[in-house]
């Protein structure tokens, strides 16, 4: 069995940044640490010894992009007093707008 890797072969895939500012992929541990991972985390990445100084914890992926649909429920329409669209409302929200774990995330109503 490979170190930082459970019985299972399951592991908690985190993405952080260390003191340095460096970001990362790593395998979390039972004890709270986290071992950096190696290769693509997508088809089979390898958990290395390495343990990270982990000081931010990030969100899982930076997409390119956020596609959104508005208004795609009924009720949501009534609630703000909208006619329900024949269509659904298609936009786009900026990579930058995605939630950190455990931050505040804040919108301006305009």
């Amino acid at each position: 069995m490979a170190a930082g890797v459970p019985e299972n072969n399951l592991m908690k895939i985190i993405r952080c940044q260390d003191s340095q500012g460096n970001i990362a992929y790593a395998a979390q541990q039972a004890d709270g640490t986290a071992l950096k991972l190696a290769g693509d985390i997508f088809n089979s990445p390898k958990v290395t010894s390495e343990k990270i100084q982990m000081t931010k914890l990030l969100a899982p992926v930076q997409p390119s992009s956020i596609i959104c649909i508005g208004l795609n429920y009924r009720k949501h329409a009534e609630e703000t007093g909208a006619k329900f669209p024949e269509f659904p409302v298609v936009f786009f929200k900026a990579s930058t707008r995605s939630s950190i774990p455990a931050s505040r995330s804040c919108c301006r109503h305009i």
